[in-house]
């Protein structure tokens, strides 16, 4: 087994930490409950917002960098000019990559690349609209980017949306 192997099957034990973390919030919760509100003689009501607002609080913490799988980026681009993103995505085995376009100049024409940083492999649709979106589907274990290319003439600026099956990779110097 692959380093790349290993990394795309760590997702299920963060989601084993995540449902850990959940059953050791509610023992939090029952433990606050019982020594904190009960000795302390604070209203019922009082007692199940302030332990519920906790739960979730911490809940939301652990479980947004689990499931982070989204991001967008502006881009303003010169003709002929090109940008990429500045973090990799971490694309996990037959997974996807969907990203959309929004804030495009009428008439204008972008290409948008997905392509593999080891290998090279480059994935692309031109978008001539806005919020159009492309779906690359099938893609092996590893690290992507992705690249906006102004292929028109003129001057072109907007923002891309894009969600993947995977996590955060590393940063791209």
């Amino acid at each position: 087994m692959d380093i790349m192997e290993f990394i795309s099957k760590i997702k299920y034990l963060r989601v084993i930490c995540l449902f850990v973390t959940y059953i050791v919030l509610y023992w939090i919760r029952a433990m606050l409950n019982y020594y904190f509100f009960e000795r302390m003689g604070i209203l019922m009501k009082k007692k199940f917002a302030f332990t519920s607002l906790i739960t979730f609080l911490i809940a939301m913490l652990v479980a947004v960098p689990v499931f982070a799988a989204t991001g967008s980026t502006s881009f303003n681009l010169v003709a002929g000019g090109k940008q990429s993103l500045k973090q990799a995505l971490q694309v996990n085995s037959g997974g996807s990559v969907t990203v959309s376009v929004n804030g495009l100049s009428n008439g204008s024409t972008i290409r948008v690349v997905v392509y593999n940083i080891i290998s090279g492999n480059e994935l692309s649709a031109t978008f001539t609209q806005n919020n159009q979106s492309r779906t690359f589907t099938n893609l092996r274990t590893g690290e992507y980017n992705i690249r906006i290319e102004n292929i028109d003439s003129s001057p072109v600026s907007g923002s891309i949306g894009f969600n993947w099956t995977g996590s955060w990779g590393n940063w791209i110097e």
